[in-house]
């Protein structure tokens, strides 16, 4: 498993094309989110490929979305108008979207990636990146009934009662949600949810997902027919987790627990044998390094990351630096056993978990008897690694 780039409130640290974490970026530089939201206009002025596109590196920005269609997304009409105070759904951001299979994002994706592919010559890289699975929770059918509230009902979160005691403020805020402020949509809150609320939202999170891995599959087919498979590493992983329930809350935050760091990370190809699992903590910060390192290709010294090897690796480190919406700074440090997690400029306030005896981060330990010395030696580890000279980024061409 990895930990995760930044997205929108996403606490992570790594920079996936860059191989540095955000800490060590020059954030100022970074384009604005312009995009809208999934539910308005179509993105960019003429097709959705200036949001959603297969593309190279260093041909575009991150996240360089155009301004927007004037004419009306082709399921608007099936989303609720209003606030999420006064919301009808089945559930928060839930709905069956009314748009045709093949006109959806996952499925449009997928098909300029196969048409790329058909075409391409020579040494390439591919980066095809999918906007789901992401609330809203509205997958096209067949995807929107492949399951049902009654399927997933048993594997819904079970929040351990107090859990948030002791624990610090964001987490309690983050579970209650912000109806009724700016940030409503990024956080609703999960806490007032009902079961069988969560068990529709999850069930179309997990249509997402299935629509997302038939979509994947036909991509990977493609690169078979072009008799390309046995020289071309394959790499899938995601920006974020999500919370769905998870100790009460919802989508993502400033708040560092495992449903949202612990990403999927799934390498085929190069100089990895099939069926080799890697147990050590990880990040996409690692990535770059390890394509580089692939295509026998020197690491350049700036990236922080090292390629995917054998030799063990003590820690990962996730970054929120200067969360501008709820003014944090959080980091946190994750070995194989313990989580710190230690909020910038707040003297005292921190989190420690001891993953190995309490794998669901209910208790935090940052305040338990006979902690000191663990906690004070983690500290140490996570500011020798996020105090080290910055280095500096190289300039990369957004010409076309």
């Amino acid at each position: 498993m990895a930990t995760t780039p930044r997205c929108s409130a996403t606490p992570t640290s790594p920079r996936l094309s860059r191989g540095s974490r955000r800490g060590r970026s020059s954030r100022w530089r970074d384009q604005r989110w312009s995009c809208r939201s999934g539910t308005g206009p179509m993105q960019g002025s003429s097709t959705l490929s200036s949001c959603c596109s297969v593309t190279t590196f260093a041909l575009r920005p991150p996240w360089a979305c155009g301004t927007g269609r004037s004419d009306p997304h082709p399921s608007a009409s099936t989303t609720p108008a209003g606030s999420f105070a006064k919301q009808k759904w089945p559930a928060v951001q839930t709905w069956h979207s009314a748009l045709p299979e093949e006109d959806h994002s996952t499925t449009w994706i997928a098909d300029r990636a196969i048409d790329w592919l058909r075409t391409v010559e020579g040494p390439f890289m591919a980066w095809v990146s999918f906007c789901d699975p992401h609330h809203p929770m509205d997958p096209p059918a067949p995807w929107s009934g492949m399951y049902t509230p009654a399927d997933v009902a048993p594997l819904l979160p079970k929040p351990k009662p107090g859990e948030l005691e002791g624990k610090p403020p964001i987490h309690k805020a983050w579970a209650t949600g912000f109806r009724g402020t700016a940030y409503e949509s990024a956080n609703p809150g999960g806490a007032s949810l009902k079961p069988e609320q969560l068990a529709v939202m999850i069930a179309g999170y997990y249509g997402m997902v299935s629509m997302l891995d038939a979509n994947i599959g036909r991509v990977l087919e493609a690169l078979e027919a072009r008799g390309l498979s046995g020289e071309t590493m394959v790499i899938m992983s995601s920006d974020h987790g999500d919370l769905l329930g998870d100790h009460r809350m919802l989508f993502k935050g400033p708040v560092h627990y495992d449903g949202l760091l612990r990403v999927p990370l799934i390498v085929r190809g190069g100089p990895y044998e099939a069926a080799q699992v890697v147990d050590d903590p990880v990040g996409l910060v690692d990535l770059a390094p390890t394509m580089l390192d692939a295509a026998g290709l020197p690491v350049p010294e700036w990236m922080e990351g090292r390629p995917l090897d054998r030799l063990p690796r003590e820690h990962v480190v996730t970054e929120n630096d200067h969360d501008a919406a709820f003014k944090l700074s959080v980091r946190t440090l994750t070995t194989s056993r313990y989580k710190l997690t230690r909020y910038v400029d707040r003297e005292g306030t921190g989190e420690l978990y001891d993953l190995q005896e309490d794998p669901g981060e209910t208790v935090n330990l940052w305040e338990a008897k006979g902690t000191l010395k663990l906690r004070s030696e983690l500290q140490a580890e996570l500011d020798g690694a996020t105090n080290r000279r910055v280095r500096s980024e190289p300039k990369v061409s957004l010409a076309g």
